[in-house]
């Protein structure tokens, strides 16, 4: 594990986590925690945790690079965001979800190990009311899938472009590789998300199998 500090500003640690639901047996990760916020110490109250889902092709080092160029120390310092913790798997190409076949586990890593690491180790989340997600393209199908699957956990979400197939029943979608086929296949009797990329321009919230989103 190593840790990379800005003089006076939020501070960046990255690492791998070991695990079995993946084939690599292990999980690299990054981590940005702000300014003042004391991981070593017990009393310190939690902030909110950010689960922050990368996009296709990109990995964790997306966050290291935007803590480098002060993205998040900008946006906690003019009041945009309240600070919070944010957190950034490399989750390579995997959709984020669990494979049909088991081969993948991605959900299940980020919902069983990586979320309830970050909140023990960075003493942040723990309530739904402190858990929010954000990702774009993959990454916001990435999220989308975690929080919708999983509704009363997450306080917010917000899906930048998701990669998701517009339809209102799994079984509608055209698959359109090996890939997402095997993905899906464990999906084909669930009701599935509609959400297109018009809808992401209407200035009006889209409603979404039952639940709002802005």
């Amino acid at each position: 594990m190593t840790d990379s500090n800005r003089t006076q500003r939020s501070t960046l640690v990255s690492g791998s986590l070991p695990t079995d639901l993946v084939p690599t047996n292990k999980v690299d990760y990054a981590v940005l925690v702000p300014t003042g916020h004391k991981t070593d110490d017990a009393q310190t109250p939690p902030v909110p945790l950010l689960m922050h889902l990368h996009g296709a092709g990109s990995s964790c080092q997306q966050l290291i690079e935007e803590h480098r160029a002060g993205v998040w120390d900008a946006r906690f310092d003019s009041g945009m965001m309240t600070p919070m913790v944010i957190a950034m798997i490399s989750g390579v190409d995997g959709t984020y979800m669990d494979y049909y076949d088991g081969s993948q586990k991605w959900t299940s890593f980020l919902r069983d190990e990586f979320i309830p690491f970050c909140e023990q180790k960075f003493i942040c989340g723990g309530t739904q009311d402190r858990r929010l997600a954000m990702g774009v393209s993959m990454g916001g199908f990435g999220v989308l899938h975690l929080c919708f699957g999983d509704p009363d956990t997450w306080g917010a979400v917000a899906a930048c472009e998701p990669a998701i197939d517009s339809a209102f029943e799994a079984k509608n979608i055209t698959m359109r590789s090996f890939r997402r086929a095997n993905e899906n296949a464990s999906y084909q009797n669930t009701l599935c998300l509609l959400y297109t990329s018009d809808a992401a321009d209407e200035e009006d919230s889209v409603d979404l199998g039952g639940r709002r989103i802005i």
